[in-house]
């Protein structure tokens, strides 16, 4: 077997590389990133003459880029892809239906959409992972621990810069409450209604005529459910992250948030803000050395778990997180993960932890023994070669 890594412009997922070295598989590596929307017809036409030249089974990335689909296609050579964000438009593209794609969506809802409305060669549900051996290898110093400890943090996002709030200035009165009444029905809920039944047909036809066009569909997805992930996840879950750090902070213990430079925390009151952690090891410190960590997930992502709930356990930390359906099977809740499934829950749930660290201390263990046996980039690579039938 010889596989060709390749990065994409969203995330280099290191990890996948070095568990395809721990694993002995033959592979190498094109440096330079594919653009998701914006092909580079060189470095294509490079790819494709690699392809030819290289002897290669197949093409990996972790994240869907269409141009690349369809040079496999002309190469003859599986195109394996793990997506890790939900809904991710790049799937909805004419070259989803090319028959080398090997697809791996950690969104069970998703995979099952593409499934029952693409002739899609091979789609399958996959999870994603962690590295709990680069995670344990980290040199921890006295510094780390003094930096990194804290009660209650989250680690993300807040989310103000969107497509909905650019469009405030263009919307009538009717329009924007049209959307305050979405944002306030799905506020605060996780585990119930989905955004992407919100608007109905003729609404969504009628955003597509009334935006301007660098904001219209113009992929194979539904209008329906373009303009809930476009127009209603980010607004929704920033309000959320907002609402639910300032009531944090009010609690005796407080609340920590590792944000970007370009957030907007003048709309916090009293959250201790501490500059953004890198992927590789300051995060997992973060997560280390957090007494509790705060998951709260964009309402765009169907079922899926996002890698943050891997990387916190994979760290140690204890996970408190907002529901979702793909949880099940993945973890034992109340056992090795605890979730909420409303803010005032949320709340809850954090003041009882605080109180008793002996049962927070026992489920953040067996979160981490879990997702060392069970959640490692090792089992799910074994997952995809296998389902690919390489050898």
């Amino acid at each position: 077997m010889k596989i060709l890594y390749i990065y994409t412009d969203y995330f280099k997922n290191y990890d996948i590389m070095v568990t395809l070295q721990k694993m002995g598989i033959s592979f190498d590596v094109i440096e330079d990133s594919f653009m998701t929307w914006e092909p580079d017809e060189k470095k294509l036409s490079a790819l494709l003459e690699k392809l030819k030249r290289g002897s290669y089974q197949a093409v990996l990335s972790y994240g869907y880029v269409p141009s690349v689909s369809d040079v496999c296609e002309d190469g003859g050579v599986f195109y394996i892809a793990w997506t890790y964000d939900s809904i991710l438009h790049s799937l909805y593209n004419k070259s989803i239906e090319n028959k080398c794609n090997r697809l791996f969506i950690y969104d069970s809802a998703e995979a099952n959409y593409i499934k029952e409305h693409f002739d899609a060669p091979r789609v399958y549900y996959l999870p994603l992972a962690a590295n709990v051996d680069r995670i344990e290898a980290l040199e921890i110093t006295s510094e780390d621990v003094r930096e990194y400890s804290t009660n209650v943090s989250f680690v993300g996002d807040l989310y103000q810069q969107n497509t909905y709030y650019s469009l405030l200035t263009e919307l009538s009165d009717g329009e924007r409450q049209y959307f305050r009444n979405a944002f306030s029905y799905f506020f605060g809920k996780w585990g119930g209604d989905s955004i992407y039944d919100w608007f109905s047909e003729t609404d969504a036809d009628y955003l597509q005529e009334r935006l301007p066009d660098y904001l219209k569909n113009n992929g194979l997805l539904p209008n329906r459910r373009f303009f809930a992930d476009t127009l209603l996840s980010k607004p929704i879950g920033s309000l959320e992250r907002i609402e639910i750090l300032n009531r944090l902070a009010k609690k005796p213990y407080g609340v920590r948030l590792y944000h970007k430079e370009s957030s907007d925390c003048s709309v916090l009151n009293n959250v201790e803000l501490h500059k953004a952690v890198n992927y590789f090891d300051e995060m997992n410190k973060a997560f280390k050395y957090s007494k509790i960590n705060i998951n709260i997930t964009l309402h765009g992502m169907m079922s899926g778990v996002p890698l943050r709930c891997f990387d916190v356990v994979a760290s140690g930390g204890f996970l408190l997180t907002n529901y979702q359906s793909d949880l099940e099977g993945l973890f034992e809740e109340d056992k090795e993960i605890v979730c909420y499934r409303s803010i005032d829950e949320l709340l809850e749930k954090v003041d009882y932890y605080m109180k008793h660290e002996d049962e927070r201390t026992k489920i953040a263990k067996a979160g981490f023994m879990r997702a060392k046996a069970e959640h490692s980039y090792e089992k799910r690579l074994l997952a995809i070669f296998s389902a690919v039938d390489l050898k």
